[in-house]
């Protein structure tokens, strides 16, 4: 089971590298040929945007504050205050362009705010909190910084990391992480186009054409991107993976590699994915996935014959299974239905075994234009009795979006709470303080006085407030 979980996750994370473009263009078997990852990147993005309409008009808005702006997240309900905890806030600023990001927290609990604010940019953090740290410092933490000085220093002397071998390994840790976090703030399109070149080697598409009977028409010419995925397609997926994380503990990495070898032999993959691009909108008209999967504990292979099919007002998907002589139906069927006041979808999912048919979900998602209510309703026999109904609000203009859910009924009760996310285009990103001090500088007296701070800071008289009075009960208690 563990090995068909790992092979799922790698397969959809294999197909997701399909799905990262806009837009919509005619296509040709000469244009899929010379990129076919942009082309059905651009296919199948633009399917599923034509289906799912930006009725609210809140895309613009979300765009830019995701890229030069801020998401907020702010949680208050009646279930919380059961645990002495009232508001929650968690509000992220964004600067794309400069990779530059700051994370604001509030978090009400027993009556006091606390609050945090995290810097994060190419260089580290910075961590500025009062009610934390109980002063107006702010504290940075390099990766790089640390790799470099932090044998020898304060702070490998007060958690105990002194003798020679630990300190090597800690250092090794460390220079691992530095690594690997200096890698996640690079942007090399180079790099980019070589790992997509290399993603292309192991796919090995072939293209072709075809016309393909389509709802409401006698056909569509598509060109059809196709390729197998097999098992040497699966190691070669995750053997590039794994390069690009670039170990550097010799020893994990071998681990890594007898693990892998061992999980291939045992397991046997033959599937051939197709992709229908029609040649005049650009649009992907249908995926199918067909072939076998097995591994040494199964008595046969798994037999699995799907497709996915797209149209403006449906999205489809049907499957067949065979596994130990049992044949397993599963149709999905998303629709949309659109009018002047609104949007409706609906989700119904269905399975069949052995003549017995069952409803697996019922799921519709209602949106009114004028007020901007929705209304979510999920039924799930197999799992919950009576149906879940989500109601909420979408509010927006051209700077600001915010998607708020007010009520969620389940088991027959209705618990009011306040659930907000606002997208802000036009919020700019708090500048770094200008009191920092790095925590592997830090003196013996330095993180003495840090740690006096923090048992005097909100959070600290609240922590050890509540063990003096655990104490105090025990105590007399006794």
């Amino acid at each position: 089971m563990r090995k068909l979980l790992s092979f799922t996750l790698a397969f959809c994370l294999l197909l997701s590298a399909f799905v990262c473009m806009t837009s919509c263009d005619k296509v040709s078997e000469k244009k899929m040929e010379k990129d076919p990852i942009s082309v059905l990147s651009n296919a199948m993005e633009s399917s599923t945007s034509q289906f799912f309409a930006d009725t609210a008009n809140v895309g613009p808005t979300v765009a830019k504050a995701m890229k030069n702006g801020s998401l907020s997240i702010s949680l208050e309900a009646e279930l919380l205050e059961e645990f002495n905890v009232g508001k929650i806030t968690e509000t992220l600023y964004m600067n794309q362009k400069d990779k530059k990001y700051v994370s604001d927290t509030l978090v009400n609990f027993n009556g006091e705010d606390l609050t945090a604010r995290i810097f994060l940019d190419d260089k580290g953090l910075v961590i500025n909190s009062q009610a934390v740290l109980g002063s107006d410092l702010s504290y940075a933490i390099s990766p790089a910084t640390l790799a470099e000085k932090f044998a020898g220093s304060s702070l490998a002397k007060s958690i105990g990391v002194t003798d020679k071998e630990t300190v090597d390994q800690v250092n090794e840790v460390l220079s691992s992480v530095a690594d690997a976090y200096k890698k996640m703030f690079e942007s090399n399109k180079k790099d980019a186009k070589e790992l997509e070149n290399k993603l292309l080697d192991i796919l090995n598409i072939t293209v072709s054409e075809q016309a393909l009977p389509v709802e409401g028409a006698t056909s569509a010419d598509c060109v059809v991107a196709s390729c197998n995925f097999t098992n040497e397609t699966y190691e070669a997926y995750l053997r590039l993976i794994m390069d690009e994380i670039k170990l550097d503990n010799e020893e994990l990495s071998a681990s890594l590699d007898e693990a892998m070898d061992s999980m291939m032999d045992e397991m046997d993959i033959d599937l051939k994915i197709n992709v229908f691009v029609s040649k005049k909108t650009g649009l992907c008209e249908m995926i199918t996935i067909k072939g076998s999967f097995s591994e040494d504990s199964m008595e046969a292979p798994v037999e699995i014959d799907a497709s996915v099919t797209f149209s403006k007002t449906a999205i489809k998907v049907s499957a067949q299974v065979t596994a130990d002589g049992e044949v397993v139906t599963v149709a999905a069927d998303l629709t949309k239905e659109e009018s002047k006041d609104g949007v409706t979808y609906q989700l119904v999912a269905k399975a069949k075994q052995s003549g017995t048919s069952i409803i697996l979900a019922d799921l519709t998602a209602a949106y009114t234009k004028g007020s901007g209510d929705f209304t979510i309703t999920a039924d799930i026999p197999e799992l919950i009795e009576e149906d879940v109904v989500v109601k909420g609000k979408i509010v927006s203009d051209k700077n600001s979006a915010t998607v708020s859910i007010n009520s969620i009924k389940y088991d027959n009760v209705e618990v009011e709470l306040k659930l907000d996310m606002t997208f802000n285009a036009t919020a700019k990103i708090p500048e770094t303080p200008a009191n920092v001090k790095d925590v592997v500088d830090l003196t013996d007296k330095d993180i003495e006085k840090l740690m006096e701070d923090f048992q005097s800071s909100k959070l600290g008289a609240l922590i050890f407030g509540f063990s003096g009075d655990a104490y105090e009960d025990e105590y007399y208690a006794a």
